[in-house]
């Protein structure tokens, strides 16, 4: 039945965290690099860090320099896995403001990205501003610049668009 399926597929996701750390392992004996879920960018002492997937990240850590470069203590981090969402490595932060970078929609709700990062700081039992913001939607390019806007963003706007 369908309720069966449901708790099939949540279980075999939660084994799928077991399996990619046997293949990052792997990997990494075969290549010589790691990855791991996550990649964090000076976050260990900053206030607001940029969340992200994908190439945009890199975009994010340009913008993370400059702005350290004026003082201002910001972080990075990647999102390498969407599933099973590292939500460990996302609770571990703990900065004042986190700011994640969707590039993706879900009208009347948060986007899918925000809406994990949001119930991962909850699970940990943190509660930092959390800024949705849209960007890079149909292959528009989202720029160190465009991070440093972001960087500026307070939660007045349910959703955010750059």
């Amino acid at each position: 039945d369908y309720m069966r399926e449901k708790k099939n597929f949540a279980e075999g996701v939660a084994r799928a965290k077991l399996v990619l750390q046997d293949v990052e392992r792997e990997f990494e004996e075969i290549s010589g690099r790691k990855y791991g879920a996550v990649e964090k960018y000076m976050t260990e002492d900053a206030d607001i860090v940029f969340i992200s997937a994908g190439t945009i990240a890199k975009e994010a850590e340009i913008a993370v320099e400059r702005l350290r470069e004026k003082g201002i203590k910001a972080g990075a981090l990647r999102i390498r896995f969407l599933r099973p969402f590292p939500k460990e490595e996302v609770g571990e932060l703990d900065a004042e403001r986190i700011i994640v970078a969707n590039r993706a929609l879900s009208p009347g709700s948060d986007a899918q990205l925000t809406q994990d990062v949001k119930c991962s700081l909850f699970d940990a039992g943190k509660a930092p501003e959390v800024i949705s913001v849209v960007c890079g939607l149909g292959g528009k390019e989202v720029t160190a610049e465009d991070f440093m806007k972001m960087s500026k963003l307070r939660k007045r706007e349910e959703v955010w668009w750059i």
